[in-house]
């Protein structure tokens, strides 16, 4: 869509609103190193920390060790820094961006490299991991997160990740425009993509993934309900597999919904900006001239209500 200045609110329950109101250059000098203590994970070169989640354990620096699946799964972008446009460390798609991705769980090298060319990805960083414990008879997994800034705005960025001889295939994606920037801008709301309760491989979810980069839109709001049960983690396999062209060009930004009923699977999916007790329970951010919002509205699941906590206030900021 087109825009000039405007907000989106966008809460989850397969429900998708529409606009309701109006109102560093990167280079070659490595940046300080990432610290990562059992708390949380300083990105280098960036003004925020990723705090660890309890639920998973093994949360630690990357260290270059590889085990029998090493080569990156389910490549996504997405977006880290905090929520409260006030505050040094706001989340900005302009200048970061943030990386995930699965593995098997012996894998700890959390790499990435990214230039403005293909063949020229000069500038490093690394991330953190942790292990998602597995539910029924599925196997336990090792997810990686890796975060990035001090790009420009408005440009397009090439990377990959993985380490070793474990690399992902070279992807691009573009940075936001500057906050001022009257560009027009596409983007991609969607949500509830449970087909046929998730017994299927999920078409119509890959049909609309498949045009919304065939639309070369720049963002993709998610409203919830990827699957139909929060701690299955073959139906998020389908899920994933579904949007993998499309995920590692385009931010998917998601909010939970009522069937991830916020279960630890749906976090380790998500790489949301946030930090504490509701941390990517709900987001903000500007994507040029649009400030966009999403929220968890389940009743009864966020805790403590973000309308009790002052959270709403960050978030309308």
């Amino acid at each position: 869509m087109s825009t000039t200045s405007s907000v989106l609110r966008f809460a989850t329950m397969g429900v998708l609103l529409a606009p309701i109101s109006c109102s560093n250059k990167d280079g070659n000098t490595p940046a300080p190193p990432s610290n990562v203590t059992a708390a949380s994970f300083e990105p280098k070169g960036c003004a925020y920390k990723v705090e660890h989640n309890s639920e998973f354990p093994d949360f630690e620096a990357s260290v270059d060790t590889f085990g029998s699946a090493p080569i990156p799964a389910h490549v996504r972008l997405g977006l880290g820094g905090g929520v409260d446009s006030t505050k040094q460390g706001y989340a900005d798609p302009s200048t970061s961006f943030s990386v995930g991705w699965q593995t098997d769980e012996s894998t700890k090298a959390s790499h990435l490299r990214w230039g403005e060319a293909a063949d020229k990805l000069t500038n490093t960083t690394d991330g953190i991991s942790y292990l998602v414990l597995p539910f029924g008879k599925g196997a336990t997994l090792r997810f990686h997160e890796v975060h990035a800034c001090g790009l420009s705005p408005g440009r397009t960025y090439y990377y990959q990740v993985g380490g070793g001889d474990s690399w992902s295939p070279v992807a691009s994606f573009s940075t936001a425009p500057a906050k001022g920037s009257k560009d027009p801008l596409v983007f991609a709301l969607a949500g509830d993509s449970r087909d046929d309760l998730g017994r299927t491989d999920l078409p119509v979810w890959r049909a609309i993934a498949g045009r919304v980069k065939a639309a070369n839109a720049r963002l993709m709001l998610f409203s919830g309900d990827n699957v139909l049960v929060g701690n299955d983690q073959s139906l998020w396999e389908k899920w994933l597999a579904g949007s993998d062209d499309t995920a590692k060009s385009i931010f998917i930004a998601t909010a939970p919904g009522n069937h991830e009923n916020e279960l630890v699977r749906y976090f380790a999916h998500a790489v949301m900006p946030g930090s504490g007790k509701n941390s990517e329970r709900y987001a903000s951010f500007d994507y040029g001239p649009v400030h966009v919002v999403m929220i968890d509205d389940y009743i009864g699941v966020v805790a403590p209500s973000i309308d009790t906590d002052g959270s709403k206030d960050e978030l309308l900021a």
